[in-house]
């Protein structure tokens, strides 16, 4: 357990049920066993879950004091109770400049069960990710920068690879000495407080009646007395 940094956890939904099914299916079905896997370890971007799930294949970074419970789609399963949302830690080695990232994930949901990481799209570009999530068999003319996640911040660029339907990046739990010494990358939002429910009235103020896109200074002002 490294506690070396303290980050604030942001507020935001509950987990939604694609995330609680998830979960659960991992638990009832899944591997029951708490070690770290080489082989399956990675992250995956899934658009419907609505926060992280970080499995045992992270380092644990401190606890939020929040907990969820998590229902199944299938009502036969167990609920899952105190489910805890911590922030963790995510190893990213880069093939091409042979560094190694720490990717900061805060806010996530804890199921060691699980081999693999979940994040949302939208959490990542949240951050101020640049976020290609289309493969590039789906590009007419795919450059670089395609199906790849680009830190403005920083010169890391990780190029996203395909299981099956599913854009993911190879992942693993860092040491604590890599902890200490590397980069550290923050791959959510580490600003303030966000609700998705904001969120949502927000990108519905965009579009006027017509189904035009709009954003007026009128309209901005509408919608920051809204929220």
């Amino acid at each position: 357990m490294l506690e070396s940094e303290s980050y604030e956890a942001l507020q935001s939904d509950p987990p939604n049920e694609h995330v609680q099914a998830t979960i659960a299916a991992w638990v009832t079905c899944g591997s029951s066993t708490g070690h770290r896997d080489a082989e399956d370890s990675r992250t995956e971007l899934d658009s419907h879950v609505n926060m992280v799930v970080a499995g045992r294949n992270t380092i644990f970074l401190s606890k939020t004091g929040k907990t969820a419970q998590l229902r199944p789609f299938d009502p036969s399963l167990r609920v899952l109770h105190e489910v805890p949302i911590v922030d963790v830690a995510i190893a990213y080695d880069c093939p091409y400049t042979l560094k190694m990232y720490i990717l900061v994930c805060t806010n996530a949901l804890y199921a060691p069960t699980m081999s693999t990481n979940l994040i949302p799209p939208f959490i990542i570009r949240e951050a101020g990710v640049t976020l290609s999530d289309v493969p590039n068999k789906h590009m007419q003319d795919p450059s670089v920068e395609d199906h790849s996640m680009i830190f403005p911040d920083s010169k890391l660029r990780i190029p996203l690879m395909l299981s099956g339907i599913f854009s993911y990046f190879s992942s693993r739990a860092p040491t604590e000495d890599e902890w200490q010494e590397c980069e550290h990358i923050f791959l959510t939002p580490d600003g303030p407080n966000w609700i998705l429910t904001r969120m949502f009235m927000r990108e519905t103020k965009k579009t006027c009646w017509i189904g035009k896109v709009t954003w007026s200074q009128e309209t901005t002002e509408l919608a920051s007395w809204w929220m």
